[in-house]
């Protein structure tokens, strides 16, 4: 498992062909869900590539379609929104 609490490819189980399904009852839950708290409370600083990496998970999750969800992952990651916009833009 790497930073953002997302399996790599030998850790990943056999059944690829199955949605993973995760329950959480916030926007925060969800980013929670993606990213290891541990990691946003300490004062190590996640890199483009990773912030790239865990918008793209919490796009595939649909964190984005919550209204409000920008702003609060913004915070949470302490990265503008702007910056997030570019990263969703990017995906497309």
């Amino acid at each position: 498992m790497d930073i953002l609490n997302i399996p790599q490819e030998s850790e990943k189980s056999n059944h690829t062909d199955e949605p993973e399904e995760v329950l959480a009852t916030s926007v925060e839950g969800l980013i929670y869900s993606v990213v290891d708290p541990k990691m946003l409370q300490s004062n190590m600083l996640l890199s483009p590539k990773q912030k790239e990496k865990l918008i793209s998970e919490l796009h595939i999750k649909g964190v984005f379609s919550v209204k409000g969800s920008v702003q609060k992952v913004a915070k949470i990651l302490r990265i503008s929104e702007p910056t997030i916009y570019r990263y969703l833009r990017n995906l497309k």
